[in-house]
């Protein structure tokens, strides 16, 4: 039954020798080819962790940066602030007050007290007296200033008008000198 005559059968054994050895080479190529892989796949994963800790470290950076400079910022407009307040020499015209409140002030050195001043400027007589109050602290006599308008006799309306703008009141014959 042995049929198989032995010169062919020395060729499918030679065809399978080399079958194995194409199979073995094949499966060398292969384990090395995935060695190489894997090696690249670990530099490519190193050079990623690279990667992020620059990137980490730059944007650690750039908030260090931005807090500095908004400090830096923050600390350069106190100190415009602060030069303004006590220079004064920012402004383009020196600061005046109102006309109200100069007349107040001519009103308050006559002898007025809140409720007349208040009947003569329009303003209520509780701003009025909250004005002549805050206009003798900042001269720091508010104590005498009150205390000689409560002595001092009323003056009229007109008189109060003239006395203060220097315009005289309708009806009043103008004094010339």
């Amino acid at each position: 039954m042995n049929s198989i005559q032995p010169h062919v059968s020395l060729g499918l054994l030679l065809a399978a020798a080399a079958l194995l050895m194409l199979l073995s080479g094949w499966v060398l190529w292969l384990r090395l080819s995935v060695a190489g892989q894997r090696q690249r796949l670990r530099d490519l994963e190193q050079k990623l962790a690279r990667a992020r800790e620059k990137i980490n470290q730059l944007t650690d950076e750039r908030e260090e940066r931005q807090h500095f400079h908004s400090t830096l910022n923050q600390a350069e407009l106190v100190t415009r602030l602060q030069q303004t307040r006590s220079t004064g020499e920012d402004r383009a015209t020196p600061a005046q007050a109102p006309e109200r409140y100069r007349y107040l002030e001519k009103m308050v050195a006559s002898g007025m007290n809140a409720s007349e001043i208040a009947g003569v400027l329009p303003i209520s007589e509780a701003e009025a007296h909250q004005l002549v109050t805050l206009m003798g602290m900042s001269r720091g006599d508010e104590q005498k200033t009150l205390s000689n308008r409560a002595k001092q006799p009323k003056k009229r309306k007109q008189d109060l008008r003239e006395s203060v703008t220097g315009v005289p009141a309708a009806g009043h014959p103008v004094r010339e000198s």
